[in-house]
């Protein structure tokens, strides 16, 4: 039972988006830096950082697991000589902030040519990944993935003193037009196997499977923590009425009220990204509907794209 409101920011380190501004920062700079973030969340109110630690297989913070991450020294394995999670836990501790670590679960590569080392999961289990609109995904399917999902994030939620553990909305990948994703030898090896779901069912009861295990991990490892995801602002066109857009439960199989009425996550932060004026994605008809969902005390965050305001 978290008493304090979730007046969070997302700091994302793929591609350097939010930090580091660039790869190759020294260790003061790269600091420098990150204290700065701080110093905005306490100045605007908000009590909650939500940092990605795990952008593409990879490491923000100190790891047997996964390799550093690329984002920090231009090269996937450079040992940045400090580490980032463990800065921003006490930097953001002192002045009341939480921290929680955002990890992606399936992204293996945001750039398939990105040369990836051990023991990042397409060096250690090639079987595992598979190549999609230029990036490269680890299989859903595979119970080698889950695994290792699992042992990364009961990794820094026991090591490390952080406040909750993030999933954003990347699941399967969404979806390009005309490229289908490439795991029609593992469905079929289900069927083969006796499996009766549907390709669809499959594929979500495979992000629910995780979820699930991620929460009865946690449940287990560190009650204190929340657990949560952001999912795709749009669940199903027509839910609410008058909504039209992408598809979240077919186009990248993801369930989000099924978590929520499990009792799988904490809390939803679903994105969000439109204007009130906007009928079609209308922001205030859809909020409406998420809060809707809540229930036992858990709860519906709204994320904003605040980069996009004006």
């Amino acid at each position: 039972s978290h008493a304090r409101e979730f007046r969070a920011a997302w700091v994302a380190t793929v591609y350097n988006i939010d930090w580091p501004s660039r790869t190759g920062l020294s260790m003061s700079a790269a600091q420098t830096e990150l204290a700065g973030i701080v110093d905005v969340a306490e100045r605007n109110g908000l009590n909650a950082l939500v940092f990605q630690v795990r952008p593409e297989g990879d490491a923000f913070y100190r790891s047997t697991l996964e390799p550093w991450s690329r984002f920090m020294t231009g090269r996937q394995g450079g040992d940045p000589g400090w580490d980032p999670l463990e800065y921003l836990v006490q930097r953001a501790h002192a002045r009341n902030i939480e921290v929680h670590a955002w990890f992606n679960p399936y992204r293996a590569k945001g750039s398939a040519g990105s040369t990836a080392v051990r023991p990042h999961i397409s060096v250690t289990n090639p079987e595992a990944v598979v190549p999609y609109d230029g990036a490269l995904w680890m299989d859903p399917s595979r119970a080698v993935v889950q695994d290792r999902t699992l042992a990364v994030i009961r990794d820094v939620a026991t090591r490390y003193d952080v406040d909750g553990v993030h999933f954003d909305d990347y699941f399967y990948p969404y979806p390009e037009a005309g490229m289908p994703f490439p795991d029609s030898g593992q469905y079929d090896r289900y069927r083969s196997m006796g499996g009766a779901l549907s390709l669809g069912d499959w594929r979500r009861d495979n992000v629910n499977t995780l979820v699930r295990r991620a929460s009865e991990a946690l449940s287990r490892d560190r009650p204190d923590l929340r657990f949560g995801i952001s999912p795709f602002g749009i669940y199903r066109p027509g839910m609410p009425a008058g909504i039209t857009g992408l598809d979240a439960y077919t186009a990248i199989y993801c369930d989000a009220p099924l978590w929520m009425a499990r009792g799988w996550v904490d809390y939803l932060a679903p994105q969000l990204y439109w204007p009130s004026t906007q009928t079609a994605q209308a922001y205030g008809t859809l909020i409406q509907w998420w809060a809707g969902l809540t229930r036992d005390g858990r709860s519906i965050f709204a994320g904003h794209s605040l980069s996009r305001l004006g």
